[in-house]
């Protein structure tokens, strides 16, 4: 008489989305760092951003492509929580005057600005990176699963 459609129970996709969403916060969070890697001079970012892809990959793999693109989008919105938050932070009146609540605001401000950038590029390479495992899965029928890395 009833119909009741049966979801699916993942174990591990909701610790995996929270790994995910979290390195996309740290990534925005350290070019602000910068980081001597070799010789080289790098933000601090680029050592988790990279992650994400991966995670993407292996959710995309796992999961399919419809939790993979649910997850971006999780990503998207924290990333604009985060920033919400960090901009109100930064309008309230401080208590200490001097040097630290100006560094502090002069770090962060241009926060809004690198959201938007991410937000950009996370449609325009994570989506798509989702988009290509699935189409790559499709392709080789679910095998080679590292040749798609």
């Amino acid at each position: 008489m009833y119909k009741t459609t049966a979801k699916k129970q993942y174990r591990y996709l909701r610790r995996i989305s929270i790994i995910y969403v979290s390195l996309l916060i740290v990534s925005v969070l350290l070019p602000y760092r910068l980081i001597d890697v070799f010789g080289f001079v790098l933000p601090g970012g680029i050592l988790f951003f990279p992650l994400t892809y991966q995670i993407g990959a292996i959710v995309a793999e796992t999961y399919g492509r419809e939790d993979a693109v649910k997850m971006v989008w999780d990503g998207i919105i924290g990333l604009f929580v985060f920033n919400l938050c960090l901009y109100f932070i930064i309008k309230l009146p401080t208590v200490v005057p001097g040097a630290e609540p100006q560094l502090f605001r002069s770090e962060f401000t241009s926060n809004m600005r690198l959201f938007i950038g991410c937000f950009v590029g996370l449609i325009a390479s994570d989506l798509f990176n989702v988009y290509r495992i699935t189409k790559l899965k499709f392709l080789y029928k679910g095998k080679y699963f590292l040749v798609i890395f």
